[in-house]
């Protein structure tokens, strides 16, 4: 990892520490780190990121909600 590494997941935890954090939900966080790294890099495979992350997308109409792969 680099150092803009550390310095976008800084940014990351600082946005949910910054607010109310009891609404977060997993689908939000890992809303938070795809927008990131799609930002960061167009060609950033969000389908392997969240399968790495142990989930799946909840369907083709919503891709934005995951669903915990049991």
């Amino acid at each position: 990892m680099t150092r803009k590494d550390y310095t976008k997941i800084a940014e990351i935890i600082k946005y949910l520490t910054d607010r109310d954090c009891e609404s977060l939900t997993e689908n939000n966080l890992l809303s938070m780190f795809v927008d990131m790294l799609h930002t960061d890099n167009p060609r950033f495979d969000d389908y392997k990121f969240i399968k790495a992350c142990g989930f799946k997308f909840g369907g083709l109409e919503d891709r934005s909600r995951y669903v915990k792969i049991k």
